[in-house]
């Protein structure tokens, strides 16, 4: 019995034929965004980093999201008194999602994160001298853009 070695080849490591390798197709998108949101009822700049790869197979995607916020404390008097935090998080994707429910799932991951944020207290926050030097937002809600939720 004669073994087909190119047969046995393609379906043992997968080894593309010529026409596969012309119709395959790959694209990589890399988009950064900013915006200024309040946490805590400080501003915050906020960054939204999107990075893909696509293929006529599926897809792959993650965004990073990142969150930094200054203050003053009432303890520390280190750097005149200035602190800064920041908070980051990342969505990542697969190939085999529906888009529907990738979509859904990033903004239950959102809402998640909105309610944490709403709910976080900054101890030892210099609130007076934030108020006078105009750097304390009161009722300032903390939200993420639609633009930052780009669709996947």
């Amino acid at each position: 019995m004669q073994v087909d070695e190119e047969a046995y080849l393609k379906r043992v490591y997968r080894i593309k034929t010529e026409q596969e390798i012309k119709s395959d197709k790959m694209m990589n998108v890399y988009i950064s965004d900013a915006w200024v949101s309040y946490l805590a009822n400080i501003r915050c700049t906020n960054f939204t980093t999107t990075y893909g790869k696509a293929w006529n197979k599926g897809h792959f995607l993650s965004k990073d999201y990142s969150f930094t916020c200054t203050y003053y404390d009432r303890v520390e008097q280190d750097y005149n008194g200035q602190r800064k935090f920041s908070i980051s998080y990342r969505f990542l994707t697969s190939a085999d999602g529906n888009k529907d429910i990738l979509n859904a799932r990033e903004h239950e991951l959102i809402n998640g994160v909105k309610t944490i944020m709403s709910n976080l207290q900054i101890k030892n926050m210099d609130v007076e001298r934030m108020k006078r030097e105009g750097l304390y937002f009161e009722s300032q809600p903390f939200f993420v853009p639609e633009h930052a939720l780009l669709p996947l």
